[in-house]
């Protein structure tokens, strides 16, 4: 367990600093990749802080192709951990110890997505000084679409707020330009010689300088003593041979004078049927589908238009507006047009002969008569009748 929430499990890998084991944040169930300093080191408060800041480097840059960081802390045990995605894929050191060289179009988008992460490092201000194919993995979240993790910032540039002592010469002598070799100033052109001897090395399947000992290889990079790629290798266009053979030239002013410059020169022999090809000069991906003139997409969305304001009921005159009309007369009233008949009414005055002193003495009758019925019901209720 690290931290209380970190169950490490299988190694990943080892070296100097440390090592990288496969993990499972038991807290929410991720599994995770945590890279821990060894004991010795992290008795070193420089090392330490170094190691720590990696950490911050990856994060600042904050680009796709560069791993993500997810956490970073110290053991009960004064161990410093970095935690990052697990990535499922192989580093492209493995993939050129099992596949050898790989074929042109397919290297060269590989190399344009790590020179999108190192163009975005840049624009950070900071300088990878290790890139190498052992720091560099690709995975396949599609078959189709490799996708490219630049990892191990651990000795870039800006790493200590601007203190580098004890770093030295740190870094990998088949991928170091000559002015690192010799302790010199760097800028962004020592990243674009590190990627064009891995572009060398993924399109021939050796390195530039077939040299094991440092002290040689730093010589023939000192004279460019190295194979043009073209004489080879027939599968590599000329034009590609002589963009790598300038990004491997000893002096940084002879090379592209960046990442997006030199991505621009591999660009064309980029296959875009097998993967999005990644835009150096901005760091994003192209859209497989451009628009003509690169117009934006623009969506017109008519507004509904408003209800008609209700009539005021107080204003009308006459019939309420509410009441149906009265119904049409039909063709056969509009021909005859004679007043419906109507039903006379029944009553006492329409009787021939009745008058107005005759109703006087037909009331009275009726109110006798009524008073005597109703007093022959009280007594009979009474029981007198």
């Amino acid at each position: 367990m690290l931290a209380g929430k970190y169950a490490l499990g299988a190694v990943l890998g080892a070296g100097s600093m440390g090592s990288v084991y496969q993990a499972e944040n038991l807290l929410v169930g991720r599994k995770v990749a945590v890279k821990v300093l060894s004991s010795a080191l992290a008795a070193r408060p420089e090392v330490k802080t170094a190691f720590l800041g990696e950490a911050r480097i990856a994060a600042r840059i904050g680009h796709e192709n560069v791993v993500d960081i997810l956490d970073v802390g110290v053991d009960a045990g004064g161990q410093p951990f970095i935690v990052m995605e697990l990535l499922d894929g192989e580093t492209l050191e493995e993939i050129l110890s099992r596949r050898g060289p790989l074929p042109v179009p397919y290297a060269c988008e590989l190399m344009l997505q790590v020179l999108a992460a190192v163009g975005a490092a840049h624009r950070a201000g900071i300088i990878h000084r290790d890139l190498k194919p052992a720091n560099i993995v690709v995975t396949h979240p599609e078959p189709d679409r490799p996708r490219v993790k630049v990892l191990d910032f651990g000795i870039s540039e800006g790493l200590c707020e601007g203190d580098h002592a004890g770093l030295g010469s740190a870094g990998t002598p088949l991928y170091m330009p000559p002015e690192q070799a010799l302790g010199m100033e760097l800028g962004p052109s020592a990243d674009v010689y590190s990627s064009a001897a891995i572009l060398y090395e993924l399109l021939s399947g050796e390195a530039a300088f077939g040299y094991k000992n440092e002290t040689q290889i730093l010589k023939a990079s000192l004279r460019a003593d190295f194979e043009p790629l073209s004489a080879r290798t027939s599968s590599v266009p000329e034009s590609l041979s002589a963009a790598i053979s300038r990004g491997l030239s000893p002096r940084s002013e002879d090379r592209p004078e960046s990442a997006a410059a030199f991505a621009e020169l591999i660009l064309p022999w980029a296959d875009p049927s097998r993967v999005v090809r990644m835009r150096p000069s901005l760091g994003r991906s192209l859209d497989p589908f451009p628009l003509v003139a690169d117009k934006p997409r623009i969506t017109f969305i008519h507004p509904i238009p408003k209800a008609p304001k209700a009539p005021e009921l107080a204003a009308l005159e006459g019939p309420s507006a509410m009441e149906p009309s009265p119904p049409r007369p039909t063709p056969e009233e509009e021909e005859n047009p004679m007043p419906p008949r109507s039903e006379p009414e029944l009553t006492l005055a329409a009787i021939p002969g009745f008058t107005s002193e005759n109703r006087l003495w037909t009331s009275g009758f009726i109110a006798l008569a009524s008073g005597f019925s109703v007093g022959i019901a009280v007594c009979y209720w009474l029981g007198f009748v």
